[in-house]
């Protein structure tokens, strides 16, 4: 379910914080979630292999993976 409010404030809310504290694990997921929500799939994808793979954040490569099982079997696969 998309969310009802101002994504695109949200996002330049997020562009703020990720320039104050690019490290952040919880804004990566955070941004992450905004794309996710709003049926963003492809946005949602880069946020989280960007974390993974430049920021080396755990969590959200495993997030990583599990979005690879939306995206490609259309839902949560588990």
């Amino acid at each position: 379910m998309p969310l009802a409010g101002d994504v695109a404030g949200a996002r330049s809310i997020l562009e703020e914080a990720f320039v104050r504290n690019p490290d952040s694990e919880e804004i990566w997921l955070a941004a992450f979630k905004v794309e996710f929500e709003n049926a963003e799939l492809d946005r949602a994808r880069y946020v989280l292999i960007v974390a993974a793979l430049l920021r080396w954040q755990p969590l959200c490569f495993t997030v990583t993976l599990k979005t690879q099982s939306w995206t490609t079997h259309g839902a949560y696969a588990g």
